[in-house]
C-alpha cells in the first residue's frame, strides 16, 4: 500500500486503498476479477465452487452482517451522497424482503447467503473509486467492491462462500452490452457476465440486481437521482454512456427540464442534447421492470414482480405526472417551501459524507429554473412527500414478516438481518 495520506473524518485506510485503486490497484483490481470470472463463470466451476461452500453454510456465524458492517463501517462512513449509507441500509432491507418470497426461499442456501451479502454490500467500491467514473478506469465500483470484499471479509467469509459473493458482486451493475476503457495506453474491453440461471445456479449473482432494483424504483430513486444530478454525471442509458455539458449550469438547466421525450425525438439530437433527463431517467427504469425484450426482469418471481416492485413504480410514476402537470398557483414562499421539504427528505434518505454540501448545491441551482419549472417541481416534490411516507410505511409492514428461508443456519443469519433491517428503518422515518 502507498504512504497513507492523513485526511480528517476519512480513516488512514480508505485513504491507502483510494490513493491504491488510483494507481497500480485499477488494473490489479481488474486482473483479480478476470481471473475469478475464468474460474468461475463458466458452470461447472461455479457447481463445482459451490458444492465446496455447502459445508460452510452450516457453519455461519448468525451475527456474521453485523460484525461485516463494523468491518466495513469506515467505508460506509465515505460513501457517496446517492449511493451512500442509506442506500446500503435499505439495501439490507431489500435482502430480506426478498427473503420472505416463498419461491426464493426454498433456494440451495448457498445461492442465497451469495446474493445476500452481494445484496447489502455491492456498492461498497464506491468508497473508493468515483462512482461516475465507469467509462475510464478498469475496475468500476463493481470490481473495485468485489477486490475489497475479498480483502477485508476474509476471516468473517468463510473462503469459498467469499469467493462466489466477489463474482456476484463484480457482476451487480448488469451491463449488458460490452464496452471498451483505454487508459496509459492499454484497451481492455469489458463483457457482460455469463449469468443465466440453469437449475437455481448463478442465482446468487441475480439477487444483488433485484436488491437494487427495489431501490432504484420509488420515492428512494427520485432522490437518490436528483442529488446525484447537483453536478454532471455520466450516466449509463440506452446502452451507453451519456454525455454531458459543457456548462455545469446548463447540464443542470437540461437534466430539470419538465419534460419527457420519446427515445426516437431524442435520437434525432446532437448531445448532449438526446441525453436522458431526470424524470425521463426514471420513467426508463420504471418501465424496464416489465419489458419482455430487456434482461433485467426476466428472472423476476410473480412475488418480485408485483409485491414489491410494482407498488413502487407506481409511486415513481405519480411523481413524474405530478412533476409534469400543469402546476397549481403556488406563491413563491409555496415553492421554496416544497423545494425545501424535498431537500430535507434528501438528507433523511442519503446521510453520510458531504451531503450537506450536495443539498446547498441543489439548493442554489434550483434558482437557475424559470418560475414555471420551479413550480412544476415543487409539485412533483409535494407529491413525493406523499408517496414517501406510502413507502415507508410499507416497509415497516413487511419487515414486520418472519423470513421463509428453510435453512436453519441461513434462516439465523437472515433473521439477524432483519432486526438490523427495522433499526435502520426508524432513520428513514418521514
Amino acid at each position: 500500500m502507498p504512504e497513507k495520506e492523513q485526511r480528517p473524518n476519512i480513516s488512514a485506510e480508505v485513504i491507502a486503498y483510494r490513493e491504491f485503486f488510483a494507481k497500480e490497484g485499477d488494473w490489479e483490481a481488474f486482473q483479480e476479477i478476470v481471473r475469478l470470472r475464468e474460474e468461475l463463470e463458466p458452470l461447472d466451476g461455479w457447481k463445482r465452487r459451490k458444492e465446496l461452500a455447502r459445508a460452510e453454510i452450516e457453519a455461519l456465524d448468525p451475527d456474521i452482517f453485523t460484525k461485516l458492517f463494523e468491518k466495513f463501517a469506515p467505508y460506509t462512513d465515505t460513501l457517496p451522497p446517492g449511493h451512500g449509507r442509506g442506500h446500503m441500509q435499505r439495501d439490507a432491507i431489500n435482502v430480506v424482503l426478498i427473503m420472505q418470497d416463498e419461491e426464493i426461499a426454498k433456494a440451495d442456501p448457498v445461492e442465497l447467503f451469495v446474493g445476500a451479502v452481494g445484496g447489502v454490500f455491492h456498492d461498497i467500491g464506491n468508497s473508493v473509486v468515483e462512482r461516475y467514473d465507469e467509462p475510464f478506469r478498469y475496475s468500476g465500483h463493481a470490481e473495485a467492491g468485489a477486490y475489497l470484499i475479498g480483502k477485508i471479509g476474509k476471516g468473517l467469509i468463510p473462503p469459498n462462500l467469499l469467493s462466489l459473493v466477489q463474482l456476484s458482486i463484480a457482476g451487480h451493475t448488469h451491463y449488458t452490452k460490452e464496452f471498451s476503457v483505454e487508459k496509459e495506453g492499454r484497451a481492455v474491453l469489458k463483457k457482460p457476465y455469463q449469468d443465466e440461471v440453469i437449475d437455481g445456479n448463478r442465482l446468487g449473482m441475480w439477487i444483488p440486481r433485484w436488491t437494487d432494483r427495489l431501490d432504484t424504483n420509488g420515492p428512494t430513486l427520485a432522490v437518490r437521482h436528483i442529488i446525484t444530478k447537483a453536478e454532471p454525471t455520466v450516466d449509463f442509458s440506452g446502452g451507453k454512456f451519456q454525455d454531458v455539458w459543457e456548462d455545469p449550469e446548463d447540464d443542470f438547466r437540461h437534466q430539470f427540464s419538465p419534460v419527457v421525450r420519446t427515445s426516437e425525438a431524442r435520437a434525432k439530437l446532437p448531445a448532449p442534447k438526446n441525453t436522458t433527463d431526470v424524470l425521463e431517467h426514471l420513467l426508463m427504469f420504471s418501465d424496464s421492470n416489465y419489458n419482455p425484450n430487456l434482461p433485467y426482469p426476466k428472472y423476476d418471481t410473480p412475488y418480485y414482480r408485483w409485491h414489491l416492485m410494482t407498488p413502487l413504480v407506481s409511486w415513481q410514476r405519480q411523481f413524474v405526472l405530478a412533476t409534469l402537470a400543469e402546476p397549481p398557483a403556488f406563491t413563491q414562499e409555496e415553492v421554496s417551501k416544497h423545494i425545501g421539504d424535498f431537500l430535507k427528505l434528501c438528507k433523511t434518505l442519503e446521510p453520510g459524507e458531504k451531503i450537506d454540501e450536495k443539498v446547498e448545491l441543489l439548493r442554489s441551482k434550483f434558482d437557475l429554473l424559470d418560475e414555471d419549472a420551479r413550480r412544476r417541481w415543487a409539485n412533483g416534490f409535494k407529491t413525493l412527500s406523499t408517496v414517501y411516507t406510502h413507502w415507508y410505511g410499507r416497509e415497516d409492514e413487511l419487515l414486520r414478516e418472519q423470513t421463509k428461508v428453510e435453512s436453519p443456519g441461513l434462516y439465523a443469519v437472515i433473521e439477524s438481518l432483519r432486526k438490523v433491517g427495522i433499526n435502520s428503518l426508524f432513520g428513514f422515518m418521514p
